[in-house]
């Protein structure tokens, strides 16, 4: 979409705007056994390590940009923790 908002070739004062999206969509199909495995192991990790910071995950039926992260009540600002 282009819009043209000024135009005023005299001055050689010329204001436009161009707006422009896109969106994707993707769905794993099917994951190997490596692709499981690899999984298990950053959810283990990421709980040996009390990790708070999301993790990639890859799912049959989910997309490939879906985001894993624990749900959060907030931050204490006093402490730079998580509220329990």
């Amino acid at each position: 979409m282009k819009a043209m908002f000024i135009k005023r070739p005299q001055d050689q004062i010329y204001w436009s705007v161009n707006v422009s999206a896109a969106h994707n969509r993707n769905k794993i199909t099917k994951i190997s056994n490596f692709m499981k495995k690899r999984n298990e192991e950053v959810i283990k990790k990421a709980e040996e390590e009390n990790q708070s910071a999301p993790v990639i995950l890859y799912e049959e039926g989910r997309s490939l940009t879906d985001i894993y992260a624990v749900r959060s009540l907030g931050i204490d600002p006093a402490t730079e923790m998580n509220f329990t």
